[in-house]
């Protein structure tokens, strides 16, 4: 393991080295000075960083980690800010930040992968493939698929209660509604079954599949307590708390473990955009499974808004003590990512200010 981080931080560095010149904080970007924003407006990415200084200052963010798609192209990404508010140690090009509930839509790239290769159907009933003694038993289970899981229409809580010990039906299947962490949960135990590994070996898989091919070298479900120095801490009510795991150690959290970069991440939504038929099947709208609450269908990955009337793709993610945003429009090509290490990034406005910024017209 020591020898694959060592590689890939060589990799990483030389691609940045060769594209950043003496930037301070770069993660990556052209060698042009200005940028597009979803609006057409054309921003200079120097006005962009002040912005940025001036925002995370005025509101007390800490760091922010932001990748910028023009064209189907990365244009921009950066690690702005510090790791800890009460040592003041700035972030480098290297650390990484959790991706929240942004994990999902990577993990659901990963099981349309593996349904690709026949390895799993996700219309198929899923107690067929494994049946779990701690969910409620009967004809919801036995009619739910792996799709049903993917567009948050499982039938189960967002997380269940401590004190539960089956994870109980709020609803059947497939007929309304309702965002499960724990049905990702169940799906990723489901693979584990099937491929009969456990956490670690769904993660190598992961990185044999999805990461390694995309060339997105900081990307893990599990933890590794070498990755504690590339972390940076988490932040609440303006106090660092943490730079470990996101739950229990050697824990493949598919609804919300990964940890990443923007520039990363914004390879993840570049290979979505590139019309293959894989990726295709991945944002086509499942107008079979029930409508989230804003009354639009939902892709495989990710949920969708109407924005000047093209479609445009977009995932939030809350952690607690950190906050992760991305969006993306297929058909212009142009997309952003940004993660923070603390709590009030969207309570703030920070969040916004800056999608404002850019030409979007999200509302936390």
């Amino acid at each position: 393991m020591k020898f694959l981080l060592k590689s890939c931080y060589f990799s990483l560095f030389f691609l940045l080295a060769v594209s950043c010149g003496n930037r301070k904080n770069i993660g990556f970007h052209s060698k042009l000075n200005t940028l597009e924003g979803l609006d057409g407006r054309k921003i200079k990415i120097d006005s962009l960083e002040k912005f940025m200084a001036k925002e995370m200052d005025s509101l007390k963010i800490p760091a922010i980690s932001i990748a910028i798609i023009n064209d189907h192209e990365i244009i921009f990404a950066e690690n702005i800010g510090v790791k800890n508010l009460v040592t003041k140690e700035k972030v480098n090009k290297y650390n990484i930040f959790e991706a929240c509930s942004l994990s999902k839509p990577v993990f659901a790239y990963f099981v349309m992968t593996l349904a690709e290769k026949g390895i799993i159907d996700i219309d198929k009933p899923l107690y067929q493939y494994y049946k779990e003694n701690d969910i409620e038993p009967g004809k919801n289970y036995e009619s739910l698929t792996a799709r049903m899981i993917l567009c948050h229409a499982s039938g189960f809580p967002n997380w269940r209660e401590p004190s539960e010990e089956k994870l109980l039906f709020l609803f059947p299947p497939g007929t309304r509604y309702g965002y499960s962490g724990e049905g990702y949960q169940y799906l990723a135990r489901v693979l584990m079954h099937i491929l009969k590994t456990d956490d670690k070996g769904l993660n190598a898989l992961f990185q044999k599949e999805v990461a390694r091919p995309l060339g997105m070298h900081s990307m893990n479900f599990i933890w590794k307590k070498s990755l504690s120095r590339l972390k940076v801490y988490s932040h609440a009510k303006g106090l660092p708390t943490d730079n470990g795991p996101q739950g229990p150690a050697d824990w493949f959290g598919s609804a919300g473990s990964l940890h990443t970069n923007a520039y990363d991440y914004a390879r993840f939504m570049l290979k979505l955009m590139d019309n293959s038929k894989l990726s295709q099947e991945c944002l086509a709208v499942q107008t079979a499974m029930p409508a989230a609450e804003n009354g639009l269908h939902r892709s495989l990955t990710f949920p969708y808004v109407f924005n000047n009337g093209s479609m445009k793709y977009f995932h939030t993610g809350n952690n607690g003590d950190t906050r992760a945003y991305c969006e993306f429009d297929a058909e212009k090509k142009w997309g952003v990512v940004l993660f923070s290490n603390c709590d009030h990034f969207f309570a703030s406005q920070c969040a916004a200010h800056l999608l404002r910024y850019l030409g979007s017209d999200i509302k936390f």
